[in-house]
């Protein structure tokens, strides 16, 4: 049974190789956790989370939340990279 984790797990690094599909792979966990990872409030007002390349772009309907998060970008880059277990969001955008 530890063998077959350890192929599971060096198969996702592999896939993690290839950035069209890292991009994709970490797209698809923020999203799925987005409402966990951020909270109920940001998730509630949250219209749209993509990640192009290392970039994170964040759409909300709220003028002081814009505010807010663009305040807290960088609080933004780290949970969220705790989260991946991986520093590969660099930039946040917040429109």
């Amino acid at each position: 049974m530890a063998d077959e984790f350890q192929k599971v797990g060096s198969l996702v690094k592999e896939i993690l190789q290839d950035k069209t599909l890292a991009q994709r792979y970490y797209q698809a966990l923020i999203r799925t956790n987005w409402e966990k990872w951020m909270g109920p409030v940001i998730a509630k007002r949250t219209l749209d989370v993509r990640l192009y390349s290392t970039t994170l772009v964040i759409s909300v309907n709220s003028a002081p939340l814009r505010k807010e998060l663009v305040m807290s970008r960088e609080q933004i880059i780290e949970s969220l990279n705790k989260q991946l277990k991986t520093k590969y969001i660099k930039t946040v955008e917040i429109r």
